[in-house]
């Protein structure tokens, strides 16, 4: 179009610069009976009519292409700032898991020289309860006071401090004779051991308090492979809380990740981590953080998750389980994770837009909605249905949209996770 008003300026401009000639005559004088002839204004030409026309929309068309210009160089740097910002995310989500696997790595290498230690007869204090919690977690002890049998050459161990590399300490002279006897090795070794089959600890425990000896399993699913098949609370080895373990319903190795009864308190951040000493299937409890440790444990490329909702009415309602690639995470905050598989369908329901949708959960830390949806599947835009978590801001439903007409309120969600697919 600019092209074309260029053209049409271009011949208006020279047509107008070159009138068309006519010829001239030789005045002749008035005749002496005839009256003078009237004077006649001035005409503007054709030309210079149309150039007076089109000139302001040239003008106006020029001016509208510099803008469009303008602005698309405007939205290339906001989508440019968004990506960068997006990336920036990811990569702090990134690291945050990293540094989950990293202490739980820390707490296996601890582990691990206690047990060579002991293997070898050596004699180590032990904390009762110290093996199996995680580095960030333990108790400071007293160690227990020894002293060797009169020896000429002796040697002095200490428990290794969050996986410091043992050292020996440099040879000491004999002492005087002992007042205190080191214990057994086989004694030291069943205070370190953890437990291969744990009992549920008792349900509706306001805070539960770490036991003297954890499960020696890392998650609900290898506890269930040990042969635990009591639905309830465990302390599993290399996790800093306790678990609420499903034994009962698809297979068994479910790990409780977040029950929401309410709207009340939650927020991007509450939601990583709620209520965290008490799980529980009728209050609001979190440990989404905690979520991508526990899937790390998984050898396959999969993983799955479990979606109750409505579970005052029942379990197994208006959700599913879903298969997710590996690389997948819990605490999202892209609303990108959309190439799951929904294997298992609890009730009667499709995809829809306002509804449930194609997409892992994702936490809206964008403001995204006026950050009413706090953990969702819906998308960036249009509407939050699909919602498992609402901010206490919205008051239209209970507590959050999920999937009209059916399951127009969500009422108590249950989110699930298991490392392997089967």
């Amino acid at each position: 179009m600019f092209r074309v008003c260029a053209v049409v300026l271009f011949l208006v401009t020279l047509t107008a610069a070159h009138p068309t000639e006519q010829p001239l005559e030789s005045p002749q004088p008035p005749a002496a009976d005839q009256p003078a002839p009237p004077a006649v204004s001035y005409q503007p030409s054709a030309a210079e009519q149309l150039s007076a026309l089109l000139s302001p929309l040239v003008e106006g068309a020029v001016s509208r292409a510099q803008c469009g210009w303008q602005l698309a160089q405007l939205a290339g740097r906001l989508e440019r700032l968004q990506a960068g910002a997006d990336a920036g995310h990811r990569a702090l989500a990134e690291l945050t898991r990293q540094q989950l696997r990293l202490d739980s790595v820390v707490h296996d290498v601890t582990a691990l020289q206690l047990s060579e230690l002991t293997r070898a007869g050596q004699a180590v204090p032990v904390v009762r309860g110290e093996v199996c919690q995680p580095p960030q977690e333990r108790r400071d002890g007293k160690e227990l006071s020894a002293a060797p049998e009169p020896v000429t050459n002796m040697t002095k161990r200490h428990i290794p401090q969050s996986g410091a590399i043992l050292e020996q300490q440099p040879e000491l002279e004999p002492g005087p004779e002992p007042v205190h006897q080191v214990r057994p090795t086989a004694e030291v070794e069943s205070e370190a051991d953890c437990e291969a089959h744990p009992a549920a600890l008792p349900a509706h425990v306001a805070a539960y308090q770490e036991p003297e000896t954890r499960a020696c399993a890392r998650s609900c699913l290898q506890l269930r492979n040990q042969g635990v098949a009591q639905d309830g609370v465990y302390w599993l080895t290399g996790l800093p809380v306790p678990v609420l373990c499903d034994f009962s319903h698809d297979d068994g190795g479910w790990t409780l990740l977040l029950t929401a009864v309410s709207r009340d308190g939650w927020d991007p951040y509450s939601v990583l981590g709620r209520s965290e000493l008490s799980p529980s299937l009728t209050d609001n409890y979190s440990i989404l953080r905690h979520a991508d440790t526990i899937r790390d444990l998984g050898s396959g490329t999969r993983f799955a998750y479990r979606i109750e909702t409505q579970a005052e009415k029942g379990r197994q309602r208006w959700g599913g389980i879903w298969f997710a690639p590996k690389h997948y995470s819990f605490v999202d905050e892209t609303a990108l994770q959309t190439n799951v598989s929904l294997m298992k369908r609890f009730d009667v329901w499709v995809y829809q837009s306002e509804g449930i949708k194609r997409r892992m959960p994702w936490i809206n830390t964008w403001g995204y909605h006026e950050f009413k949806p706090v953990l969702t599947t819906a998308t960036k835009d249009v509407n939050f249905w699909g919602t498992l978590v609402t901010h206490s801001s919205e008051v239209r439903f209970s507590p959050s949209p999920w999937h009209p007409p059916s399951a127009r309120d969500s009422g108590t969600v249950l989110y699930w996770m298991r490392e392997e697919v089967f």
